[in-house]
């Protein structure tokens, strides 16, 4: 999690930079990103043929680059982008790269408090993954579906086990994916695997997977669950009790299945996103329980309230004890905190964030071409030609709005 306790919380607003759009530091620039506590402000920038840089609060890092992408700041404020040079390509963190390089990278990842970085690799026409500098003792053919665990220690990925030539459909349906946990392979080879998770607190990973062309389950550390289902879903592990919860399609309907055995019937029309509270008491998931109507259901219960295009972006409170989402009816989008939706609709909405004592809410949207900030269903009096996620200090009491107007970045901490 985000450490905020080192933050700035007085109360008011303030200038970190006056002019964005200073053209002496660079012939163009790109989208700027934001640190988590607002005190930083940075872009990618070219500052002539085949030279790329970053600038950070109107200073440009030391080196230049050939290229340079992928820019953005960790939970714990460093500036990590994906630069090449020579034609080969590493990260830089801060403005130092690491040591390894590679053919080619993407696909940053965070641990939970930003100490580990970790990216995907490709070298040789192999794949991988690197965490903090230290590359996977093997590379395998294929891989994708990166994931690092929460605390960084670990990190895995969806790897191919063999090489297949175009339309071998009798070599696909023996089954050639497995995963990689750390670069070591799983012993078990399947015809398809998926978004693999880890354990919360612990090393575990599951995954959704396909035994045959016709049979789903999920796999959990390398073993496949007995039973399988028509079709399923990426799962969710329990921070608490370790129960894994997944939702998968039986016959004609969707219902929860918990360590492989069918926990939740009459089930519904629709279920994905499912995902368990910090505190481990509850779970979530998006669902239809008639045909075309889509909300939230906590423990099994859906909410009373109807969307008629889409529900997105299901978040938990810090607690567990709130949930939120956005929701969709044809072109406007609304914002739902625990089964009430808030007064107005907007032309895009994001995922709600929660105080951390839960007693408040709050969310970035976009009416009109302009960006704004509703807190526990009221505007913040003042829009925003670009505006970041809100965030609550740790004692709930007040709210880090981070902000653009015009060419100027501003921050403003404010009591809610």
């Amino acid at each position: 999690m985000i450490n905020k306790t080192n933050w700035d919380w007085e109360t008011g607003t303030k200038v970190v930079v006056d002019s964005l759009n200073c053209p002496l530091l660079y012939v163009w620039r790109e989208e700027n990103q934001v640190s988590p506590d607002g005190e930083k402000i940075a872009s990618i920038i070219n500052t002539g043929d085949y030279r790329f840089s970053v600038c950070e609060n109107l200073q440009n890092w030391d080196q230049n680059f050939e290229k340079v992408w992928g820019l953005q700041y960790g939970p714990d404020g460093r500036l990590t982008a994906l630069v090449m040079q020579d034609d080969l390509w590493t990260v830089c963190v801060d403005g130092k790269t690491w040591d390894q390089r590679f053919d080619y990278v993407w696909d940053t990842k965070f641990s939970r408090n930003g100490n580990a970085v970790a990216i995907a690799i490709q070298s040789e026409m192999r794949y991988g993954m690197a965490i903090n500098d230290q590359v996977w003792p093997n590379l395998f053919i294929n891989a994708n579906h990166f994931t690092i665990s929460p605390s960084g220690s670990d990190s895995c990925a969806v790897i191919q086990t063999r090489a297949m030539e175009q339309a071998d459909v009798f070599s696909f349906q023996k089954g050639s994916y497995s995963v990689a946990v750390n670069g070591q392979a799983w012993p078990v080879e399947l015809v398809n695997i998926w978004t693999p998770v880890f354990h919360p607190e612990k090393k575990s990973v599951a995954a959704q997977c396909r035994t045959s062309l016709y049979d789903y389950s999920i796999i959990v550390d390398g073993q496949v669950w007995p039973k399988s289902f028509s079709s399923i879903w990426r799962p969710s592990f329990n921070p608490v009790n370790s129960s894994l919860l997944a939702p998968a399609r039986e016959g004609k309907q969707w219902v929860v299945v918990q360590d492989g055995e069918v926990v939740l019937r009459p089930g519904f029309f629709q279920m994905w996103n499912l995902c368990h509270s910090p505190n481990g008491r509850h779970w979530a998931a998006i669902v239809a329980p008639e045909f075309g109507k889509w909300t939230v259901a906590v423990d099994g219960k859906p909410w009373k309230i109807r969307f008629k295009t889409l529900v997105y972006d299901l978040t938990f409170g810090p607690v567990g004890e709130k949930a939120a989402a956005t929701g969709k009816n044809r072109d406007q989008w609304h914002i739902a905190v625990d089964g009430q939706i808030w007064d107005n609709s907007f032309d895009m909405a994001w995922q709600p964030v929660f105080s951390d004592d839960e007693q408040h809410a709050a969310a970035k949207v976009e009416k009109n071409g302009k960006y704004h900030i509703i807190i526990n269903n009221k505007a913040y009096p003042m829009e925003f030609d670009q505006v970041c996620d809100p965030v609550f200090s740790p004692d709930s009491r007040k709210i880090l709005i981070r902000g653009i107007t015009g060419h100027r970045f501003i921050r403003i901490v404010d009591t809610v």
